[in-house]
């Protein structure tokens, strides 16, 4: 009689364990296949972006679930996914092709799509569990993890750019009186005005070493802003002036005068209309100090220095202050750092209401104006920026 029972059992759980992978397997495939029509539709409005003129701009949200590996950009028909792909997706890292790829786990071949124009995409799909407190939880609840991405299409140079809209990472300036956010990275402000427009503050010196031309076009547009006139640029480390620093030379070199930080400059201000100042406080960190480094012969920002700049500014001279972000780190992210004690200290005797803060990863990897006064030229790199806060 027990042999009839445990068959029966057997048979049961042989029914039950048929239809749990039957349904599972069904629902993978519509889950699939739901996927497969997002992928298509993000295809057919990165064509429509491209078929649009320069600066022709889309908004798309897209929620995947976690059947899908990633949604990426390659390079010809076949290319799977990069075998650490999840954990680009967890650091926001992009790719380039000319095909739309869809990748799903348990699959080899990706499914792929030839775009219009050439494609610069960050990653997405289902990111790294290495820190995914969201998704195990969802299992926990017997739910399916479901990852939402904000994407932003835009046409520039021939290309059509797929970006996800970064959390945001500053602190915000909105309704801080006396400050216009002219530029921004991944929605952090990077190019900020005092509200007088006397003053211009730009949080990445990047583009100022690499001698970026977009960048130099930039520069000329700030020289224009600020009223034009005779410039005088201070300067701290030598790697702050490379030789890659032409295209910024040939924009700015016949307006005035280049001069490095090696003793107080009194009010050496006074002789020009302009005073840009690169990296101030840059060599202030007591491991940037030799000469291997370029701080050589530089001399520390005095608090009279400091407000002098102030007094000038406030008596109708205009300032430029291209900093660099901050950091709390070690190794190679601290090299990074620039201490903000001077760039604080000038925006202080400025009167202007924020403050240099931190910094972030602008993983747009581009600059977008804001004001007319700014046209956006072109994408220009930018890495890594600095965070600004409200001053207390």
């Amino acid at each position: 009689m027990w042999i009839w029972v445990v068959g029966g059992l057997i048979i049961g759980a042989s029914v039950i364990l048929f239809a749990t992978t039957m349904a599972t397997g069904f629902f993978k495939s519509y889950q699939e296949n739901a996927m497969r029509e997002k992928y298509l539709t993000l295809a057919a409005r990165i064509d429509a972006v491209c078929a649009g003129g320069e600066g022709n701009m889309d908004y798309f949200n897209v929620a995947l679930s976690d059947v899908v590996r990633a949604i990426y950009p390659a390079k010809n028909l076949f290319e799977r996914p990069p075998d650490k792909v999840s954990e680009m997706i967890s650091d926001r890292e992009a790719g380039s092709g000319s095909f739309l790829c869809l990748s799903y786990f348990g699959k080899n071949e990706p499914s792929c799509k030839a775009v219009k124009c050439p494609l610069e995409m960050d990653y997405i799909g289902t990111p790294s569990m290495r820190d995914d407190l969201f998704t195990l939880l969802a299992k926990i609840r017997g739910e399916y993890p479901i990852y939402t991405y904000s994407m932003v299409l835009e046409k520039a140079e021939g290309k059509v750019f797929v970006s996800r809209e970064a959390q945001q990472t500053s602190v915000a300036l909105e309704g801080v009186e006396g400050v216009t956010t002219l530029a921004t990275c991944d929605g952090n402000p990077l190019l900020l005005s005092t509200a007088d427009g006397n003053a211009l503050v730009f949080g990445d010196a990047t583009l100022w070493v690499k001698g970026n031309a977009e960048f130099a076009k930039m520069l000329t547009q700030a020289h224009e802003y600020l009223g034009n006139g005779t410039v005088l640029v201070i300067y701290e480390d030598d790697n702050a002036m490379p030789d890659s620093l032409t295209k910024i030379r040939e924009a700015i070199g016949l307006w005035g005068a280049w001069v490095k930080h090696e003793m107080p400059l009194g009010n050496m201000f006074r002789s020009y209309n302009q005073v840009w100042i690169v990296r101030p406080g840059w060599c202030e960190a007591e491991f940037r100090s030799g000469e291997d480094v370029g701080c050589g012969k530089t001399a520390s920002w005095q608090d009279d220095e400091i407000k002098a700049l102030g007094d000038y500014v406030k008596g109708g001279g205009k300032a430029f202050i291209i900093t660099d972000y901050q950091v709390a780190g070690t190794g190679d992210k601290e090299m990074l750092q620039t201490p903000a004690r001077v760039v604080n200290g000038f925006l202080e005797s400025m009167g202007a209401p924020f403050r240099l803060a931190k910094g972030y990863v602008c993983r747009k990897s581009y600059l977008k104006t804001l004001d007319d006064a700014f046209p956006n030229k072109g994408r220009i790199d930018v890495r890594y920026a600095s965070v600004w806060e409200r001053a207390r």
